[in-house]
């Protein structure tokens, strides 16, 4: 299937090219010189991804903003821990995660080993990483990566999963999980997934899971033997996954837009599904370049000024007695009348697409308390000094309802636990842990 793209390339400039062009001929008489005996096939051996002169392919019809945020480079020296974290299941199949022992960085890619180990009761160890950081529906997310060696028959896979939470629904969808094809070569071929399924914290499951589609796809190329982008676009309740910048699969989700609107965690993990390991071919590694997330940036639908009402106690956002005074906490109450005070908010629009929410008696701005990224932090109101903890992304839920996510934290505007009442406090969410739909909004006149 053919689809349009565009296509952003990064320039070289001139001393650049000389140097390629150096590079290239100790290459090819390196090449020349070399005896057969010095020519041999490593899948491992250390490798210069290469992210300076990769090309970018956007899907056409959106204007996309690339969030920092929400990406990755892997250049190291370590996995940053303020963006990553291990799962919540320690085994897959054959293998048992040592993560302490299998992730590393190198060459600028991150590293996943699977090896011929015995641990937790398994005989083979792998690894596996979750994004702290959720990437939310109207996006584009690539992740460029060399699965692991087709020798050692491992699946290498990517996927995205969505909040544990046994009140809402988990909607899973697997990118690629590699050396499974439906017709070929297996190096050729992976699966992608959508999977609903429903866990709560202490990893049982509370409802059957639903497989809403699983198709394999065979790429024409061995898909271990080199690196290759796996792109994947959510928006206007349609999943559409790439390879390498090509459509390859169009899902229409309108039945079940939770796939588009929920925010989810980015997961890279080794997998037992290809079948039993081939222990001549371990240790062997599934090398990640980098993950990127692009927001598609649409005509501002706010402009001027509204009231904020929680779905869950169907309150307001206001400033309490119309403070003026910097870091006075938010609270919610029930008048939502033209006239009550502390309670009209103009949204205003940043060139990153995100917002600043100004309340118009006091002109102070919605702020997370001392730039903390801890769930539970109160939400106060402050002076504006252009920091990314007083920038908001508003992000489409369903009904017209949005989630207002901090720049900064990345975690939901939202009342506490117990929060139903008049005077309650506003806090930042981890919009993993939805309670009751405490962490959205509807933006009224």
């Amino acid at each position: 299937m053919t689809t349009s793209r565009r296509r952003r390339t990064v320039m070289r400039t001139g001393i650049s090219c000389v140097l390629v062009l150096v590079l290239a001929g100790i290459v090819v008489l390196t090449g020349i010189f070399a005896s057969p005996s010095d020519a041999s096939e490593s899948h491992d051996a250390p490798h210069e991804p290469g992210k300076s002169t990769a090309s970018v392919f956007l899907p056409d019809g959106h204007t996309w903003v690339r969030d920092e945020t929400l990406s990755d480079d892997f250049d190291g020296p370590f996995v940053d821990r303020a963006k990553w974290g291990g799962l919540w299941y320690p085994t897959s199949q054959h293998f048992a995660f040592d993560d302490s022992a299998n992730i590393t960085i190198s060459g600028g890619a991150l590293n996943l080993m699977a090896k011929k180990q015995k641990h937790n009761g398994k005989s083979y160890t792998g690894a596996a990483l979750r994004s702290l950081f959720t990437v939310p529906g109207n996006s584009y997310m690539e992740v460029r990566a060399k699965m692991l060696d087709k020798r050692a028959n491992v699946t290498s896979a990517i996927w995205t999963q969505g909040p544990l939470d046994e009140a809402n629904v988990n909607p899973e969808i697997d990118l690629a999980e590699s050396m499974i094809a439906p017709n070929g070569p297996k190096e050729n071929g992976f699966l992608t997934n959508q999977y609903r399924w429903w866990l709560d914290r202490d990893n049982t499951r509370t409802k059957p899971m639903i497989t809403d589609s699983s198709s394999g796809w065979n790429s024409g190329v061995d898909v271990t033997a080199g690196y290759h982008v796996y792109g994947l676009e959510r928006i206007d309740n349609t999943l559409r996954f790439y390879f390498d910048g090509e459509l390859y699969k169009q899902t229409d989700v309108s039945a079940h837009s939770v796939y588009v609107t929920v925010p989810r965690a980015v997961i890279f993990s080794i997998e037992g599904h290809a079948g039993d390991p081939v222990d001549a071919h371990l240790p062997s590694s599934f090398q990640v370049d980098y993950v990127h997330t692009y927001l598609a940036r649409e005509p501002s639908v706010f402009s001027g000024v509204y009231a904020l009402v929680n779905r869950r106690s169907d309150r307001v956002l206001t400033v309490p007695d119309a403070a003026v005074a910097d870091d006075v906490q938010l609270i919610q109450n029930g008048d939502n009348s033209p006239d009550q005070r502390g309670q009209r908010w103009r949204l205003e629009e940043q060139q990153d697409g995100s917002y600043k929410i100004r309340n118009t008696d006091t002109h102070r701005v919605v702020s997370v308390a001392a730039g903390d990224t801890d769930a539970v932090t109160s939400v106060v109101q402050s002076t504006d000094e252009i920091a990314p903890s007083q920038r908001w992304r508003i992000l489409p839920v369903d009904d017209g309802r949005v989630r207002i996510v901090n720049v900064a934290s990345k975690k939901a505007l939202a009342t506490g636990p117990a929060g139903t009442t008049d005077g309650a406090g506003v806090i930042q969410w981890d919009d993993r842990f939805s309670i009751g739909h405490n962490d959205e909004w509807q933006i009224v006149r």
